[in-house]
């Protein structure tokens, strides 16, 4: 029988009016049809941090998601009282047990949902004296972020929606008084309490793995507070709450949160895992990293009709995870680009163990079509182009200020194009790593030294062989002539010795200057002007360079057939290395 519209009218009168009487009011009906062929409908929840309209989907989370594996993580506690994070626990198996913290591992207990730990026998932990499998197993997460990865790691399974299992915690939480089992529901102060205790994070995602793991091992990476902090680097991107899901993982009495019962009614519609929460990403990523810290979704900082913001009262340290969940997607297996800069302290071209690495420096990734993007290098110096289609492309550095090329090291298979740019041609999928540039800082006034000639060094072999001793071997002198390090004190000797043509010639005044810098750390960054090659007789060179400018116009030149140019600048260090001495030193066989 076909119902009269008024009676549609009054039907749906009397339902928003039971919606009313436990204290949901809703504010508008929006529906849409989400993947699962389920309604979502815009709820206004009440709590006493002010009303918060959140998306909501009756019923529990779809089944066919698959579980994100717990890969990253660091146990800590978070410093407030109270506060639980980097432990984990089990819900309540019962109140002499409060919550078992620390009973199982981190990675068992974040990589399950719901009942499906207690269902596996092998995962019994001894509580009390006895073996027992308790529900609801979960990590607490506070200032470092927990990552999970969606498929394994060698494959490109992805997800560009996740869902985010949360573990109420009945007892322990400030936001929800009076929530727990057989208690009264809606709780005092409304079911936006509950909410609040379940949407305690912000979800970011990566497909970078060195980026996962450093985000992981690193306090506050996304901020304190707040929406959350992007990292500048380029390799995050922050999913947005799409919608909330009522009874969450399961339903485990057949009762939703949203009826109204009064306290010691049992079946209680209070769960542990009501209202988990399913999130988006604007593009599919592979590892998923959840995130305390007062952090919250954007929803929470909107203002109610009473001018409360829920999220600048609601702060809390921690979240309580029980597991994520995702839909497979695809990650298209880009290739890759990625490197460092050094901060090369002695000049010498080459990556030192105690030299530091340069962060905030700008890299520009340019194709064969003249497109750009940029990145600036982290704190531990390393930059990363991800995604890339294969193809020609060219690395560019920009040096911070006041700061000089000391050398650059392409990755294997990459060219150099003079000190700042690395050249690149990438395969489909392929992974371009080690491409380093080096850079220095030049001391303010002339380092002192005392500068000798081939003459002298081939002379003196014990001052020659200390040296070696010194700076790490003689595999720490380049030679250009055969495009390598020296693997001898003979092949050393016998470049100092060949002086036949142009590329010898340079070749010996280049080991020269590695072992004049040698000597005097950081008189590679000296300009010829400071030196002198007879009394008052400054080195007058064009250009005023420094040392290591023509070390590196050597090393780039030498592979050229240009006779007239290798033998200038062959005649140019010689006039540096010809027995010269600086102000503030004295030298033996120079005088200033």
């Amino acid at each position: 029988m076909k119902r009269s519209k008024e009676d549609r009218v009054k039907r749906r009168v009397i339902l928003i009016a039971a919606l009313i009487a436990v204290g949901i009011g809703v504010a508008s009906w929006r529906f849409a049809t989400t993947s699962f062929g389920q309604l979502v409908e815009d709820v206004v929840y009440d709590s006493p941090a002010g009303q918060i309209k959140l998306p909501t989907k009756q019923g529990v989370a779809p089944a066919n998601y698959q579980v994100a594996k717990l890969a990253y993580f660091t146990p800590s506690d978070v410093p407030f009282v109270g506060s639980l994070a980097g432990d984990t626990g089990n819900g309540f198996s019962d109140r002499y047990d409060f919550e078992n913290l620390n009973a199982f591992s981190i990675p068992q207990a974040g990589s399950e949902v719901g009942d499906r730990d207690s269902l596996d026998p092998s995962n019994r932990v001894l509580i009390g004296g006895m073996l027992r499998n308790p529900n609801f197993r979960f990590v607490h997460i506070g200032r470092y972020p927990y990552v999970w990865r969606a498929g394994e790691a060698v494959d490109n399974t992805a997800a560009s929606e996740v869902t985010v299992f949360t573990s109420i915690d009945h007892l322990f939480d400030p936001e929800i008084p009076g929530y727990g089992p057989n208690a009264a529901n809606p709780p005092a102060g409304g079911l936006g309490g509950v909410v609040l205790e379940a949407c305690e994070f912000t979800v970011w995602g990566t497909n970078d793995v060195a980026e996962a793991q450093r985000a992981a091992t690193t306090p506050n990476y996304f901020g304190v507070g707040g929406t959350g902090v992007m990292p500048s680097n380029g390799k995050w991107v922050r999913a947005s709450l799409k919608y909330l899901i009522a009874d969450g993982y399961k339903d485990f009495n057949g009762v939703t949160p949203f009826t109204a019962q009064p306290a010691g009614t049992s079946p209680s519609p209070q769960e542990g895992e009501d209202f988990s929460s399913q999130w988006q990403f604007e593009s599919p990523v592979k590892y998923i990293a959840v995130y305390a810290n007062r952090t919250r979704d954007e929803k929470f900082y909107v203002a109610d009709p009473t001018g409360k913001v829920p999220g600048n009262i609601a702060r809390s340290d921690e979240a309580e995870i029980d597991g994520i969940g995702y839909i497979p997607a695809t990650v298209q297996s880009g290739a890759t680009i990625s490197g460092r800069v050094i901060n090369d302290q002695n000049g010498n071209g080459q990556v030192d163990a105690d030299e530091e690495p340069l962060p905030g420096v700008l890299i520009r990734l340019v194709d064969v079509n003249g497109g750009q993007t940029s990145v600036t290098t982290d704190d531990l110096g390393t930059y990363s182009f991800t995604g890339l289609q294969s193809g020609s492309y060219r690395v560019v550095e920009r040096n911070l200020p006041n700061y000089v090329d000391t050398g650059i090291l392409p990755g294997p298979g990459n060219t150099a194009q003079g000190l700042n740019t690395i050249v690149v041609g990438l395969d489909p999928g392929e992974q371009s790593e080690n491409n380093i540039f080096l850079d220095g800082l030049p001391p303010p006034t002339c380092t002192p030294a005392c500068y000798n000639s081939i003459d002298v060094w081939l002379l003196f072999d014990g001052t020659r062989r200390q040296l070696y001793e010194s700076i790490g071997g003689v595999g720490k002198i380049y030679l250009l002539t055969v495009d390598r390090y020296a693997l001898s004190d003979a092949e050393i000797v016998d470049a100092l010795l060949a002086l036949d043509t142009p590329q010898q010639r340079l070749n010996a005044q280049y080991v020269v200057a590695q072992l004049n810098a040698g000597s005097y750390p950081l008189s590679v960054f000296n300009r010829a002007s400071c030196f002198f090659n007879g009394p008052n007789m400054l080195v007058r060179l064009p250009g005023n360079p420094r040392v290591v400018d023509l070390m590196n116009q050597a090393r780039m030149l030498y592979a050229s057939n240009d006779l007239n140019k290798i033998d200038q600048l062959a005649i140019n260090l010689e006039q540096i290395n010809n027995i010269t001495a600086t102000r503030g030193i004295f030298c033996p066989l120079a005088d200033p």
